[in-house]
């Protein structure tokens, strides 16, 4: 496949995040002239942003998804214009067979991938974190109060990307996904799942644009991270079950 000119958008970087900024100084307004779909977090790391469809919407600490005024404010977002170059269908599969089979079928480690997965779910596993107040701690810590959900027998889309590991300075490399069902009620960051049956759509890109906030908290920060413990707050440490949704 051959990438075609098509932009990813970045507001701040990964490193950002996880050293406490948590404000930034860019709207969904704005992100949506960017994008109509990715994902990120609001203000405060106020819950987990899925954009789809041009709709942006919070999955917040109590597992109740609402869409979000366009004046709402961002500290981090990764979007783009979707568009697809190839389609894979997905059946019995986990999610990590799930990314092996995507990662198989685009064969290109240094490429940025944008995936839209819709279909039908035995089972999801997503979090959320709740918002924070200043001064904010770190996002390391902020992971320790995430509320896990967990659903059986769901239709919904992962919205998500693939980065290359050359930009782990930036961004979380590998995949990252956010969930939102099939009746918008129900979302958050995937940390697992199990596909019955569903369509993934990937798109190549081949450019990024890099948003830096203007806030001052942002010019002067020290933006030194600790990669595993990046990868650590990402990774699903469940234990048992402790909610099962709204």
């Amino acid at each position: 496949m051959k990438p075609t000119d098509r932009t990813i958008s970045q507001y701040s970087t990964i490193n950002a995040l996880m050293n406490g900024l948590f404000d930034g100084d860019i709207t969904c307004g704005e992100l949506c002239h960017l994008g109509d779909f990715g994902l990120g977090t609001f203000n405060g790391a106020d819950g987990e942003m899925i954009l789809l469809n041009g709709k942006v919407y919070q999955a917040p600490h109590n597992g109740r998804v609402v869409e979000m005024p366009p004046d709402s404010l961002l500290p981090y977002a990764v979007v783009t214009h979707f568009e697809s170059d190839t389609t894979i269908h997905l059946a019995g599969i986990n999610l990590e067979e799930l990314e092996q089979e995507i990662y198989k079928t685009v064969n290109a480690r240094n490429r940025m991938y944008a995936i839209k997965i819709t279909g039908r779910f035995n089972f999801v596993r997503v979090r959320s974190i709740p918002a924070q107040q200043k001064p904010y701690p770190n996002l390391v810590v902020v992971s320790e109060q995430q509320n896990i959900f967990e659903y059986e027998y769901e239709t919904g889309t992962l919205v998500g990307f693939f980065l290359p590991d050359y930009m782990q300075d930036i961004n979380l490399t590998g995949f990252h996904f956010h969930y939102l069902s099939g009746d918008f009620l129900k979302g958050g960051h995937l940390l697992n799942c199990t596909v019955e049956e569903a369509v993934a759509e990937i798109g190549i890109y081949n450019r990024l644009n890099l948003i830096l906030p203007e806030l001052p908290e942002f010019g002067n920060a020290d933006l030194n991270t600790d990669l595993a413990a990046l990868h650590s707050v990402e990774k699903d440490k469940t234990k048992p079950s402790r909610n099962n949704g709204c």
